[in-house]
């Protein structure tokens, strides 16, 4: 028997929605690629800051510098001269020391003329010095050596009644300001009574030695 017409059926349709596990793939993915952009980021970052380190230094940098190494030449370049002129001093002073216990056994053997030994004077046996100026007595055996070769010895007067003397004087290599006009003397000088003392001359104050004052 025939029935009576209903209402059509619906066809069934597929759902659309995205399943249930989406969004935390969703997510995943979005901290990957958050990930890789702040790498990215970094990586720039990085390189640019390599590119301006190696550009080198800016002028306000580079004018810095140049006032630093200025003050700095300006106060250590007198510091460090003086220094040296002090040091010429002090060598001087201890060149012409050395000649004391030799002048000690010539007076000790009644020997006062200075000469080579041969002769039977005192031969003072001293070493040519750069700093001294080329002129002396104390080198009798090498006198046309030294006075050819920039170099000088003391001068030495012995006297067994009166003072001796080793008189150094600067000059040849030493500094120009120890070379004046009158130049630069040490004096070890002896008494009669056997004692020893020393004296500078002529020299700047900040460059004489308490060994041998003024």
């Amino acid at each position: 028997m025939p029935t009576a017409a209903g209402p059509a059926p619906r066809p069934l349709r597929r759902s659309t929605r995205p399943p249930a596990v989406f969004p935390a793939a969703l997510n995943s993915l979005l901290m990957t690629q958050r990930a890789a952009t702040w790498r990215l980021f970094y990586w720039r970052s990085a390189a640019n800051m390599n590119r301006s380190i190696s550009q080198g230094f800016t002028l306000i940098e580079l004018m810095i510098v140049t006032a630093i190494v200025g003050v700095l030449a300006a106060v250590a370049i007198p510091q460090y001269q003086t220094h040296v002129l002090r040091s010429q001093v002090q060598r001087v002073i201890g060149e012409a020391g050395t000649l004391k216990p030799i002048v000690e056994l010539c007076l000790l053997n009644g020997k006062t003329a200075i000469g080579a030994a041969s002769q039977g004077k005192c031969d003072p046996q001293a070493t040519g010095s750069s700093l001294q100026a080329t002129a002396g007595n104390s080198a009798p055996a090498i006198a046309e050596t030294w006075t050819s070769s920039g170099t000088g010895v003391p001068q030495v007067s012995l006297s067994a009644i009166e003072f001796s003397t080793i008189v150094a004087t600067l000059g040849n290599a030493a500094g120009s300001p120890l070379q004046g006009a009158p130049a630069s003397t040490i004096t070890w000088t002896r008494e009669p009574t056997g004692s020893w003392s020393c004296r500078s001359a002529n020299i700047d104050p900040k460059y004489a030695n308490s060994t041998c004052p003024l």
